[in-house]
């Protein structure tokens, strides 16, 4: 038959008229490894890298578990769950896409024990404090945003503040840009290192919505405008924020709408209830 080789499950795994085959030939090595460590339970989190290590696991009558973090499940988490004991997801929505119902289990994810109730709070006085940021490398599209709240809403207002992770490869040309208006209430990082602590001090967060991201803010129950990255797999970015802006419990802005969130925010800071 004319096989559909999918390349994001590399060479281990390819799709053959919607089947799955597992080249066994490859197999070996972590038949190996896996007996040398002897695990009590193997545990995966998705990607094409996990895929052959659950699948051999599973053979050897090892007890299997895999997480799914996003809303819509990767192609590794779809089929691992054929071989999988129990399968976890972070929320309801996702189920639709696995036909084993009762391996599932509901458990959201995973994320640093900081973010916990009962946290110190980083200093904040009476001024609105607007979090933005794009990841540890900092995204293009975010900061031409954050740049844009400081010409428009924080050149405006001294009594609101911005904290800007722009990211490490972004940082001089930001630098440089805030240089050229001369906005003071801002603060530019190149990381933010005690994400716990800022996150606990921001009225309004501006970010992509990666699944910890969602996670993080949802726990916080933050006001969050997400705006996806249009660049990962299967979109999955878009159909998490989708999750909650379902639920009116975010606001979600593809980044071709980029231009509304500065009215987005002025809305926000104006109306604290919304």
């Amino acid at each position: 038959r004319k096989a559909g080789a999918d390349a994001a499950l590399g060479e281990y795994v390819v799709c053959v008229d919607g089947d799955d085959w597992v080249a066994e030939n490859h197999l070996e090595n972590f038949y190996s490894i896996i007996q040398e460590f002897s695990p009590d339970i193997v545990i995966g989190t998705g990607g094409y890298s996990c895929f052959p290590v659950i699948y051999a696991a599973s053979k050897m009558g090892i007890k299997t578990i895999i997480h799914e973090s996003n809303a819509y499940p990767g192609k590794s988490t779809r089929l691992l769950s054929k071989y999988a004991d129990k399968v976890l997801l972070n929320c309801e929505e996702s189920k639709k896409y696995f036909n084993n119902k009762n391996k599932i289990s509901i458990t959201g994810n995973p994320f640093l024990s900081g973010f916990l109730k009962g946290v110190q709070k980083g200093e904040k006085g009476n001024e609105t404090v607007i979090l933005c940021f794009g990841g540890s490398l900092g995204a293009d599209k975010i900061n031409d945003c954050a740049y844009s709240i400081c010409k428009n809403i924080l050149a405006e207002s001294k009594n609101i503040r911005l904290i800007w992770g722009c990211g490490k490869r972004e940082y001089e040309r930001c630098k440089s840009l805030l240089k050229d208006i001369g906005v003071r209430n801002v603060e530019l990082r190149d990381y933010i290192d005690n994400m716990p602590e800022i996150i606990s001090i921001a009225d309004i967060v501006i970010c992509r919505s990666g699944a910890m991201s969602i996670a993080e803010m949802s726990y916080n129950k933050k006001c969050t405008v997400f705006i996806p990255s249009p660049n990962v797999t299967d979109n999955h970015q878009y159909k998490n924020a989708r999750v909650l802006s379902d639920k009116n419990a975010a606001i979600l802005v593809e980044e071709k709408d980029i231009d509304t969130v500065i009215p987005i925010l002025s809305e926000l800071i104006v109306n604290k209830e919304k």
